[in-house]
């Protein structure tokens, strides 16, 4: 049936107004059993939505092709397929990309590498090092209600990340198969061309800090199912001049009381770094050292993906 691939593209930001997120994609196929459940199309409920609409319960019900087990189909077989026999819409499953958008942002400086220069000398040493450090950007995915809808195929996942070497963004792509909950992660390298030097004077100790912001923002993207196509009886006896009917699916639906769409959540977490400075502080090293206020501006030369091993 029709397809329009899936996609979800995200843009990482420590700027909440610079997240952004879209998702597009559209699937029809015939309704499983998985969604009969979902949508409550079947067992005793469903023949009493039958037999609300029409005044009398129905003997045989059907959402698609083949028809078995009617009054005519010992006869003449072609009524094993009343959905084509009559010209009726089987009743189909719609699952499309309705949204995606951030929801939520979290940053915080951290230390990812430093050097400790201890000058024990009667003089002023001059004190140099390079402070590049492999850190991991992760990905990771929850859902609600995947398990209600069907769904075959796979959905390509992009994900950009300002912050990155020359000013542009970091990307790394996978496909993702639907109600998958693995964690994706991405190597990079914070202090690509990072270096700190410093003219430490006579027994004292200077310590060199390579900062850099780790983010974590949230995206929520929603899918939505609903039906389409007719609902298929009979009666064996005859009713009112006529042995097979069908009805629209949202019809019955609607005479049972439920919903006609069923809402599925996919929430991507996307743990990330963005932009780098160095700073070199007097005394020891100090974990809880944090950068002055103006060192993590936009220093993006600082950062690049990591090389492919």
């Amino acid at each position: 049936m029709s397809q329009t691939p899936f996609s979800v593209d995200i843009q990482a930001s420590k700027n909440f107004n610079q997240c952004t997120a879209s998702a597009t994609g559209l699937e029809i196929h015939t309704i499983t059993g998985t969604e009969q459940q979902a949508f409550g199309l079947y067992g005793d409920g469903l023949y009493q939505a039958i037999r609300a609409i029409m005044g009398a319960r129905p003997d045989t019900v059907w959402l698609y092709d083949p028809t078995m087990g009617g009054a005519d189909h010992t006869s003449d077989k072609s009524y094993n397929y009343c959905y084509d026999k009559f010209g009726w819409s089987p009743v189909t499953t719609t699952l499309r990309a309705i949204s995606a958008v951030p929801v939520g942002l979290s940053t915080s400086p951290v230390i990812v590498n430093h050097t400790q220069w201890d000058n024990k000398t009667d003089h002023v040493v001059n004190y140099s090092a390079g402070l590049s450090a492999q850190e991991s950007e992760t990905v990771s995915h929850s859902w609600t209600n995947s398990d209600k809808v069907s769904f075959g195929g796979k959905i390509a996942i992009k994900i950009g990340i300002k912050g990155f070497e020359g000013g542009g963004d970091a990307t790394f792509n996978y496909e993702q198969s639907w109600s998958d909950t693995k964690t994706e992660s991405k190597t990079i390298t914070v202090g690509t061309n990072a270096s700190a030097q410093s003219e430490v004077p006579a027994h004292t100790t200077e310590t060199a800090y390579l900062f850099s912001t780790l983010g974590s923002a949230l995206y929520r993207v929603t899918y939505q199912a609903t039906l389409s196509g007719a609902v298929a009886y009979q009666y064996e006896s005859w009713y009112n001049g006529h042995r097979y009917y069908a009805v629209d699916v949202n019809y019955v639906l609607a005479t049972m009381g439920v919903p006609n769409t069923v809402t599925i959540t996919e929430d991507i977490s996307v743990g990330f770094y963005s932009d780098a400075s160095i700073e070199v502080v007097p005394g020891p090293y100090n974990p809880n050292t944090r950068p002055s206020p103006t060192a993590l501006l936009a220093v993006g030369h600082l950062l690049a993906a990591a090389p492919a091993r």
